[in-house]
């Protein structure tokens, strides 16, 4: 579960690794062509310092002119080092850059709220009308609850006491939550995958907790009985059973239905 979270979040080393080795392969690109080419520049390029110089001075677009190209074939090398030093630069600023801007946005957008001992709650993942119903109803019932959204709600609009912003799945996200402290881990995100993720993060994080994890596609349940969890939320299930019991005529039996909706995983 630790490699699931480095799927969904960029890892500013491994940024900052992709960023250098692109720089120094165009550089490579800039040193050797300015060899190959080097009589089509005025003054020509003959040695490897000449070509560095260059490669430098034209990736940086700053170009003091002192070495220009003369021929078609070192002009077209030139503008491909040019736009090369473009795509490079613009790439490894968004490698590099946008995981900490994301994480600021994340901290800004994060609603100020009071901050609860966390101790035997459940951890309820998800934003659709599903989990908010389920937020509150355990509200309701003085259940401490801590949700977790991808996105955080509009200015105005009703949330739970206890929200975090971020990804379910990503580890560090479950333990602000304090999921070594909770008592459940309720996963129903609409995706199915996404929730056996979840489950499978918790029960690393902390074996003795209960999980339920929620199953949008019937076809998915024999995938998700193998993430082993507590239980199974099989909605797509029940309302296939209740349209066949009420076309068919048979009598609704309670306890069947509600074997289907919530299965032992």
């Amino acid at each position: 579960m630790a490699a699931r979270s480095r799927f969904h979040r960029a890892s500013l080393a491994i940024g900052t690794l992709f960023a250098l080795v692109g720089v120094l392969l165009t550089m490579g690109y800039g040193v050797l062509g300015g060899y190959v080419l080097g009589k089509g520049f005025t003054p020509a390029i003959g040695n490897f310092s000449d070509a560095l110089y260059f490669t430098v001075v034209t990736m940086s677009t700053v170009g003091y002119g002192d070495i220009t190209p003369k021929t078609p074939d070192a002009r077209l090398f030139t503008a491909s080092l040019i736009v090369l030093g473009l795509v490079v630069f613009a790439t490894s600023l968004t490698t590099i850059a946008g995981p900490v801007i994301h994480s600021r946005m994340i901290n800004l957008l994060q609603p100020r709220r009071r901050r609860m001992k966390r101790s035997n709650h459940i951890i309820v993942a998800g934003n659709n009308p599903l989990a908010r119903n389920v937020i509150k109803s355990l509200e309701n019932r003085g259940i401490q609850v801590t949700a977790i959204w991808s996105a955080a709600p509009p200015a105005g609009a009703e949330a739970p006491e206890e929200l975090i912003v971020g990804d379910a799945t990503d580890m560090e996200v479950l333990e602000s939550a304090g999921v070594k402290q909770a008592r459940a881990v309720l996963a129903l995100q609409d995706s199915d995958s996404d929730n056996a993720f979840v489950s499978l993060a918790a029960k690393d994080a902390n074996p003795d907790l209960k999980t339920l994890l929620a199953v949008n596609d019937a076809h998915n349940m024999d995938r998700m009985r193998r993430v082993k969890p507590d239980a199974v939320l099989a909605l797509p299930v029940i309302g296939a059973e209740l349209v066949a019991m009420a076309l068919s005529g048979e009598e609704i039996k309670t306890d069947h239905l509600l074997e289907q909706l919530l299965r032992l995983g």
